[in-house]
């Protein structure tokens, strides 16, 4: 048992008449939106072991955050305010512990007016621009930095 919880992963013990069974608990990431960004960021969790749910559909995307745990993250991409805000106002509903949301300050600020509109302002816990800022241009830096503040957020007790 010991010996599965040091490794982090599932997995059934017999000892003698006992059978023990551990459910290692695996973060997930769901991302709303495709595009290269978001095929490295699925890519990089992956080998992270996290498991990694996509939709490009806006009622598959809010569906997607519904039963986000803290453990897990969330990362709201597209260009198109509507449909993004929908999927980050999803979001800020579940118990991520970490929520991303790309695009400039100008997408943050008009998201942020879309949500206030319809009663949403309490949005601390988004982080947009989502990633670290350390001079991302090619979709696998940026998906490295989303993955290293989303690691440092669902890490934080």
């Amino acid at each position: 048992v010991s010996e599965l919880f040091r490794k982090g992963s599932s997995g059934t013990v017999i000892t003698g008449e006992k059978i023990i069974t551990i459910m290692y608990p695996v973060t997930k990431l769901a991302i709303a939106g495709g595009g290269p960004i978001a095929e490295a960021l699925a890519e990089n969790a992956r080998l992270l072991g996290w498991r990694v749910v996509m939709a490009q559909a806006v009622d598959q995307a809010t569906g997607l955050m519904a039963d986000l745990a803290s453990i897990d993250a969330a990362v709201i991409m597209g260009h198109d305010v509507e449909s993004s805000s929908m999927s980050l106002a999803a979001a800020l509903e579940s118990n991520a512990g970490y929520i991303g949301a790309l695009g400039s300050q100008k997408m943050q600020q008009n998201r942020a007016d879309w949500l206030a509109y319809r009663g949403i302002t309490e949005i601390s816990r988004v982080h947009g621009p989502a990633g670290v800022d350390i001079g991302a241009t090619s979709p696998a830096e940026i998906a490295i930095s989303i993955l290293a503040q989303a690691i440092e957020a669902v890490k934080a007790p």
